[in-house]
């Protein structure tokens, strides 16, 4: 498994035939002061973020998945969202139009 960091980053209007519209992590990334908008895939439509991923102070607004996780999609557990993230308009097919 490996980490990373995304930080003060704008994902608006990107698309993923499978997983993550705004990116896709698979294990260890924290996100933080990142805005995902108007993303779409079929798992993650803001974004695809696995084991041990970290949402703090984002923005997660409009963002569609056909499938699940209509802003992020997470998996497996354990994933955070931490403290200060807003989760609005976003909308999944099946599972999870927020998380």
């Amino acid at each position: 498994n490996s980490s990373g960091n995304l930080s003060n980053c704008v994902f608006s209007g990107n698309f993923a035939t499978t997983n993550g519209g705004g990116f896709f992590a698979s294990s260890g990334l924290t996100v933080r002061n990142t805005l995902l908008s108007s993303n779409e895939a079929t798992f993650g439509g803001g974004g695809y973020n696995g084991m041990n991923g970290n949402m703090v102070n984002c923005v997660m607004i409009s963002n569609r998945a056909t499938n699940s996780g209509g802003a992020i999609f997470h998996s497996p557990v354990p994933f955070q969202v931490s403290s200060n993230n807003i989760i609005m308009g976003n909308w999944a097919g099946i599972n999870g139009g927020g998380l």
